[in-house]
């Protein structure tokens, strides 16, 4: 919005949304004089292609150009300076992804880059952290128990009932080795801790280790091997580092709340406000 000028029009029609977009919107339709918002009431008859004409009906402009359209002129624009500087794009290692709750997606416009289609997604893996497009982290938490299960397979190699690592050792090798791969980026996905199941799985890679390290029977409580060995909660520990980093991050500025946005009780920055 900040890159346009008079000479464009932005509308934005939402369809009965209930995740906080109705605030949003609302809120850069005041501040911005080229945006107009549409908001309309739930209706499951009501199809994608319905929607759109709405949009072009209300359209001031003589042309009107969708989201996808607008990538597609960006790429186009990104593929002539990669011209200009003896460049190149690669389409098989971009991705197209949606991000949307509803279970049913709607129809979705081919992205061409290079003269090929850019593949559509539902998961992508983006600086470590596994992005869905329905908005949830299973991915993500099976992906990280999963190679935090591998990793501790490789040290239990190492350990035996009566030889191998000691157990200050074996503890030092999972804080160091394993609990940081589960604990990377906590502070982005942090919510997923809401979900039971999700704060069982990392459990169980902890309780793995705590066996190994107290040479424990199968039997013995998890909380008990925890204050032996001197471990916080696997669930306790992230919600520390995410508030850890959350805080470090607010203090060297670069946590800041974007503009339009709506600040709610469960958002990360009142949280984080209340918190520090």
């Amino acid at each position: 919005l900040k890159q346009l000028d008079d000479r464009y029009e932005v509308l934005v029609v939402d369809d009965g949304s209930n995740d906080g977009s109705v605030e949003i919107l609302a809120n850069l339709e005041k501040k911005y004089r080229i945006m107009r918002f549409i908001p309309l009431l739930r209706d499951s008859r009501r199809k994608l292609g319905e929607t759109r004409n709405i949009s072009v009906k209300a359209a001031r402009g003589k042309y009107v150009v969708d989201v996808i359209d607008s990538i597609q002129l960006d790429i186009n624009i990104f593929e002539r300076w990669a011209r200009d500087h003896s460049l190149s794009f690669s389409p098989e290692k971009c991705k197209a992804m949606l991000f949307t709750n509803k279970r049913k997606i709607p129809e979705r416009k081919d992205i061409i880059m290079g003269g090929k289609k850019v593949e559509w997604v539902t998961s992508f893996k983006y600086l470590g952290i596994t992005l869905q497009s329905n908005l949830t982290w299973d991915t993500h938490i099976e992906n990280i128990n999963r190679r935090a299960l591998f990793t501790w397979a490789q040290v239990r190699k190492m350990i035996g009932s009566k030889w191998g690592l000691s157990p200050k050792i074996c503890r030092y090798s999972y804080l160091t080795l394993v609990r940081p791969i589960i604990s990377y980026a906590s502070f982005a996905w942090i919510n997923a801790l809401s979900v039971q199941k999700n704060v069982t799985k990392l459990g169980k890679v902890q309780r793995l280790a705590l066996l190994e390290i107290l040479n424990g029977m199968y039997s013995t409580p998890t909380a008990g091997m925890e204050v032996i060995a001197g471990i916080l909660p696997i669930k306790i520990h992230l919600e520390v580092t995410a508030v850890t980093s959350c805080i470090r991050m607010k203090r060297n500025e670069t946590w800041r709340v974007q503009p339009g946005e709506v600040l709610k009780d469960h958002n990360h920055s009142v949280i984080l406000e209340r918190l520090i």
